[in-house]
C-alpha cells in the first residue's frame, strides 16, 4: 500500500496510464485502500481528457470526503442543488 505522501506525489504521464493500465490500477487500488482507512463516506473522481473537465494532464486521483449536505452534487446521481 501507498503511504499518504507517495500517493500524494504519484505522478504519471497521462499517455503512460492509457499504455499501462496496470499502472493505473495500482494506483487506483492504493488510492482506494488509502481512502477506505480513512473511515469516512467519500468520491475517488479522477478525469480523463479535455472534455472529462481534466487540466493537469497526469493520472491522479481527487480524494473528496463528504457529509450530509455538503453541497458537491455530482451529475450522475440525479442529485438535486
Amino acid at each position: 500500500m501507498l503511504t499518504l505522501a507517495e500517493f500524494l506525489e504519484a505522478r504519471i504521464a497521462e499517455d503512460e496510464a492509457a499504455i499501462a493500465p496496470s499502472v493505473t490500477g495500482f494506483v487506483v487500488a492504493s488510492a482506494a485502500r488509502w481512502a477506505n482507512a480513512c473511515r469516512e463516506h467519500f468520491n475517488l473522481i479522477t478525469s480523463s481528457g479535455q472534455y472529462a473537465t481534466q487540466t493537469v494532464h497526469h493520472l491522479h486521483i481527487h480524494y473528496v470526503p463528504r457529509r450530509p449536505g455538503d453541497g458537491l452534487t455530482l451529475p450522475w446521481t440525479g442529485q438535486a442543488r
